[in-house]
């Protein structure tokens, strides 16, 4: 059975459905405010950078839940807007070595918000989702309980 103090604590709120199902609301509250801070981290982009954009900030809905903000290169009406790795692609490295060291140094902001905000709704989005599971599987396990021996 589970032994590390954390993980009782964390599995001792998910023994019923009702402690579960307060969990998922959590989580989801979460995960909004998280998609909050994604399109203010865009909108600041775009308030500090003004157009035409060598690359710039953009949100990503994936069908599982999970949003995203990536770079995304310019184009017309979605022809050409590709997502990149600003840092460590190839065509990445080519917009940043035209930057000054100030705007080098906005983008490296940028990015690093990026990164935190992203990996905050992926690890948030993968709980919500077992946890939706565990209920589910909390429902089909009373159904078997319930019926007389």
């Amino acid at each position: 059975m589970i032994t590390e103090p954390i993980l009782q604590k964390a599995f001792s709120l998910l023994k019923d459905k009702g402690g579960t199902a307060k969990m998922v609301g959590t989580l989801k509250r979460e995960r909004d405010l998280i998609e909050i801070r994604m399109e203010e981290l865009v909108d600041n982009f775009k308030s500090t950078f003004r157009p035409p954009w060598k690359s710039h900030l953009a949100i990503q809905r994936v069908a599982r839940g999970g949003v995203y903000v990536r770079w995304r290169a310019p184009g017309v009406n979605g022809n050409g807007q590709a997502y990149f790795d600003l840092f460590g692609s190839e065509r990445g490295d080519a917009i940043l070595r035209q930057q000054s060291r100030e705007v080098l140094l906005i983008f490296c902001d940028f990015e690093s918000q990026r990164i935190q905000l992203n990996m905050a709704h992926s690890v948030l989005t993968g709980i919500w989702i077992r946890l939706r599971q565990h209920i589910s599987a909390i429902e089909n396990m009373a159904i078997y309980q319930a019926q007389p021996a």
